[in-house]
């Protein structure tokens, strides 16, 4: 997670970048620069590393849970086609899963099929797509020095298998037809 300062004379992300790939030249990045994508992208060079794109999250969660909002969602879409091809294929559209319910965000709480529509659409977004399992989250899983009052993260036996076999199609997807 590098999200540093840019713009000094002194660049910890740059500096920080430089020198793991001299040591690991292959090292991928994954940036949390969600104002300064652009800038973050081109401190890696634009290659072998990602940004996080929060944006259609939030606009597909705002078509999803208010119809008058499609248009926002769609003219988002549309600006993707203006953006350079090195930007859009290294953006990383976020689950609703992610750094949700911590917060009580509106996608946190989006119904379990408009979550499927959601991972639907992305498969359609240019870039990388982050997914949790949507299991594993919130508040019960925050005690890192006190186990005995973590919940257990689910094992997959028990999760159910109707819903395994949904997500598993939905994820499969852009691999079977991209």
């Amino acid at each position: 997670n590098l999200n540093w300062v840019i713009e000094v004379s002194e660049n910890l992300t740059g500096d920080f970048i430089e020198e793991m790939r001299r040591v690991r030249p292959g090292c991928f990045f994954l940036f949390e620069g969600f104002e300064r994508q652009k800038e973050l992208l081109a401190l890696a060079g634009n290659t072998e590393c990602a940004v996080y794109a929060a944006e259609i999250r939030g606009y597909i969660t705002d078509a999803l849970t208010d119809g008058n909002k499609i248009s926002n969602l769609s003219t988002y879409l549309r600006s993707l086609e203006r953006v350079p091809s090195e930007m859009k294929e290294n953006l990383v559209n976020l689950g609703p899963e992610h750094d949700a319910f911590h917060y009580e965000d509106v996608w946190a709480k989006l119904s379990y099929q408009d979550k499927n529509i959601m991972y639907f659409l992305y498969t359609f977004l240019p870039g990388y797509s982050l997914i949790f399992n949507g299991e594993i989250y919130g508040a019960q899983y925050d005690y890192k020095n006190e186990l005995n009052r973590t919940a257990k993260a689910p094992v997959l036996v028990d999760s159910d298998p109707a819903i395994r076999d949904v997500r598993r199609r939905i994820f499969s997807f852009p691999m079977v037809y991209k």
